[in-house]
């Protein structure tokens, strides 16, 4: 996200994020706004390569980009659990993988 608009609102995006993170202090997490495609799904696949199960959050800020993590992850056997938009265009997808 552009710097002005987290000078501009942080509160705001930040207690949104604090909120899903309770509780959650064992779930991977990606943080690829800002990233084009391929390289959010790039992260996905290598933060899920060698996992068996667990649980997974990716935080992107484009429609293109959330429909292809989306893809892969399913393709991969993960099972999405959350599509969320959070602020403006930043999407917070959750995988979970047993």
């Amino acid at each position: 996200l552009p710097a002005a608009f987290l000078q501009s609102r942080p509160t705001d995006f930040l207690r949104v994020h604090q909120e899903l993170d309770k509780g959650k202090k064992d779930m991977e997490k990606i943080d690829a706004r800002g990233l084009s495609c391929p390289q959010p799904v790039l992260m996905l696949l290598e933060a899920t390569g060698n996992m068996k199960s667990g649980e997974i959050e990716v935080l992107i800020d484009n429609e293109c980009s959330r429909e292809n993590v989306s893809r892969a992850a399913v393709n991969s056997g993960w099972n999405l659990t959350k599509s969320e938009c959070l602020e403006g265009d930043v999407y917070c997808l959750r995988f979970i993988k047993v």
